[in-house]
């Protein structure tokens, strides 16, 4: 009865480990799987709490993480197909954002990379080339 017990418990565990790493291996999946335009936009920039406004804000620091995780998103829409307009013009748009926003990250020349990001990240210029008309 006790080796049951025994082999029972080591099998329990074995399960356990096993699950646990495939939920490892699928969230490193998921990570490596870029964002969408859409929710670069809804996460990155919409809104007065936007990451662009932590990472661009003259008066307040951002933090590294925010940062970072805001040069992860540049990267990720730049990714992306542009969901009209010229191929060459989205990746002209996303490279100059992309730029100052890794000085950012980098802790280079901070207050010209924040000018020259808010600066890059103009709105209307982006969505007059390549967001469809709903």
């Amino acid at each position: 009865m006790r080796k049951l017990l025994a082999l029972a418990a080591v099998v329990a565990v074995g399960a356990v480990v096993t699950a646990s790493a495939s939920l490892a291996e699928e969230k490193k999946e998921e990570e490596k799987k870029p964002m969408s335009i859409h929710d670069v936009m809804e996460k990155g920039f919409k809104g007065g709490k936007s990451l662009f406004r932590a990472v661009t804000n003259k008066k307040k620091e951002s933090t590294e993480e925010q940062n970072k995780k805001f040069l992860g998103m540049l990267k990720d829409m730049a990714k992306q197909k542009p969901p009209m307009g010229d191929e060459e013009s989205w990746k002209k748009l996303t490279t100059a954002m992309i730029e100052p926003a890794e000085m950012i990250v980098k802790g280079e020349e901070v207050a010209k990379a924040k000018l020259a990001l808010k600066k890059a990240a103009s709105c209307a210029k982006c969505h007059k080339a390549h967001k469809p008309k709903e």
